[in-house]
């Protein structure tokens, strides 16, 4: 959920100051492409954030819980050497 909650809001954040509503006069020196350039990656700092918060909250539900346990079998299954430690 940390991830989550840092990409997100560092996403927000830099969304915002690309739009003008914070940090005004700072960006008021920017110059079209730069304000582009942060847009962007304002943009996939949040979807990255808004895919760790789905994630997360795949991993608690029921269906989640299964995934991971197929997953530790089939590693388990692969990796038979890790069975003793």
């Amino acid at each position: 959920m940390f991830f989550a909650i840092v990409a997100g809001l560092g996403g927000l954040y830099l969304l915002l100051m690309a739009m003008g509503l914070i940090h005004r006069e700072y960006m008021s020196s920017w110059n079209r492409p730069r304000k582009l350039a942060l847009t962007i990656m304002g943009g996939g700092f949040f979807i990255l954030g808004m895919y760790f918060g789905y994630l997360d909250y795949f991993l608690s539900t029921p269906e989640g819980k299964e995934h991971q346990r197929q997953q530790r079998e089939l590693n388990r299954q692969y990796f038979p050497q890790q069975q003793n430690r």
